[in-house]
């Protein structure tokens, strides 16, 4: 079984000379007044939303999906209205995609009485799966051989803790506000806890195979089951033809372009990608799970290397300016906030959720 996920992989090796990228943007779709999550059927319901949508042009596949050219909108477990951007690698042009999309939502959401809300963990949540209660950020990224595997993965293991605290975006969890940080750490099981160590050195396909098949176990799914973007198995770091990362909370626009600017310019460069592999090989697993542990209660300050989170913050967002194109910084500047201001998003959406 090891061999043929291997073989999967090796596959989808990327030979392209452009590395691209898949964006997908989460919302929960709310009422206006109450923020109650929608049902999916009526004329009030998620569902007329694709409905209308497809009115407007969009290719119906199911009842919970639609495509146009690069572009497709689903609906999640939780009925979020899901809408990516497939094979990408300029942000003016996820910008652009993205702004059509919400002036054809807009409206129609307007009618209704409902709105889009970008948030970690929705706010009247109770009691339910956390696949329906959660929202989020999803970035594919091409890998082009079992090396480019091994350095992207481990950057995005070992900056995990970082992106989750800055760009924390869950005010209220169980219908109360959640007075920690960083509540996505505390809701996903992580890989190390596990017994997966993705810093080894030797980190490659057969590992993640290895891994995967073993986590699967312990869950009582049978290998030959694995579906390679198994949310139960592991909700952060997925592979398939591309490295999945689903690190952050939903945030709104247009912060969330900020992270995407962010991502693409320190792992999209080929001196960044070094520099990070570098720095993430020098951590031990004790010294992730730690960080982990203490951002619950101390978010950016937590102490991380030789600093804090705050600090190797502020140093990567500089990382990624220097390599992103001319026209593109100004999506990383809306961050400033986050990093100097020392405001993270969870509570500029709590303000707004008690207007």
């Amino acid at each position: 079984m090891v061999e043929k996920f291997v073989e999967y992989f090796n596959n989808n090796e990327y030979t392209g000379e452009e590395f691209l990228m898949n964006v997908a943007f989460e919302h929960f779709i709310v009422k206006k007044d109450t923020f109650d999550r929608v049902a999916p059927e009526g004329d009030k319901g998620v569902k007329e939303v694709l409905k209308e949508l497809a009115e407007k042009g969009w290719k119906s596949l199911n009842e919970v999906s639609l495509e146009k050219d690069n572009l497709e909108v689903t609906l999640g477990k939780g009925n979020q209205l899901k809408f990516a951007v497939h094979d990408f690698s300029s942000l003016h042009d996820l910008n652009n995609e993205y702004m059509k999309f919400l002036d054809e939502v807009f409206p129609i959401l307007e009618k209704q009485g409902n709105m889009l809300l970008a948030v970690g963990y929705h706010p009247n949540s109770k009691g339910e799966n956390v696949q329906s209660s959660t929202a989020s950020i999803e970035i594919s990224i091409n890998y082009a051989n079992k090396l480019d595997f091994r350095k992207k993965i481990q950057v995005a293991y070992g900056l995990q803790p970082l992106l989750t605290a800055m760009f924390d975006n869950s005010p209220i969890y169980e219908g109360e506000v959640y007075e920690r940080f960083s509540l996505r750490e505390k809701i996903y099981e992580d890989f190390v806890k596990n017994g997966v160590n993705i810093l080894d050195r030797n980190y490659e396909y057969e590992n993640y195979a290895n891994d995967l098949i073993n986590l699967a176990t312990k869950l009582g799914v049978e290998a030959s089951d694995i579906d390679f973007n198994n949310n139960e198995i592991n909700s952060q770091i997925t592979v398939d033809n591309k490295i999945n990362l689903k690190l952050v909370d939903a945030i709104p626009y247009p912060l969330n372009m900020a992270y995407v600017a962010m991502v693409k310019g320190l792992i999209f460069d080929h001196d960044n990608l070094e520099a990070l592999f570098e720095f993430v090989n020098a951590l031990t697993p004790e010294c992730l799970q730690q960080v982990k542990k203490d951002v619950l209660t101390q978010s950016l300050d937590a102490k991380f290397g030789d600093g804090s989170l705050r600090d190797l913050g502020k140093d990567v967002i500089f990382m990624a300016n220097t390599k992103l194109p001319l026209d593109e910084k100004k999506y990383l500047k809306t961050i400033d906030t986050i990093l100097y201001k020392e405001v993270i998003p969870k509570q500029v959406t709590l303000k707004q959720l008690n207007k």
